[in-house]
């Protein structure tokens, strides 16, 4: 199968239910996530504060780093894949582990616990962002 290259995705998963906002950067240099903060409303412009904010978490990641989930204290969660190949079973399982902490960082943030009692409402969580990270790269 053919390697999929994104050169610079970016797309913002609202998670309505949960009155959150999942940010994923897909092979995005920092500079073009600058940008992206801004042309998707995150911020407000190149000078604004929070800049820094979003940034320092996801500054100086290498290559090696095939991914990273960030929770911010405003609830936003960021995801930045360094590269991703959906027809790589690596790449897959690096998906499937940053979609599980972003499950997680939700829970957290409205204070729900993850046991036997919400396990389903994980699942439904997990399977909907899944849905939306291929329908956003597709």
């Amino acid at each position: 199968m053919p390697t999929t290259n994104y050169n610079g995705k970016f797309f913002v998963v609202d998670l309505e239910l949960y009155n959150a906002n999942v940010l994923v950067s897909i092979e995005q240099d920092e500079e073009d996530i600058v940008v992206s903060l801004v042309e998707h409303g995150v911020i407000p412009s190149l000078e604004s504060p929070q800049l820094k904010m979003y940034m320092e978490p996801l500054i100086g990641m290498k290559i090696t780093n095939l991914a990273r989930t960030v929770m911010y204290e405003n609830g936003v969660i960021v995801i930045r894949f360094m590269h991703f190949d959906e027809n790589d079973i690596e790449d897959m399982s690096t998906l499937v582990h940053e979609l599980s902490h972003v499950c997680m960082y939700t829970f957290e943030r409205i204070g729900m616990p993850h046991n036997g009692d919400t396990d389903e409402a994980y699942g439904y969580l997990i399977g909907f962002l899944t849905k939306k990270f291929f329908e956003n790269i597709r």
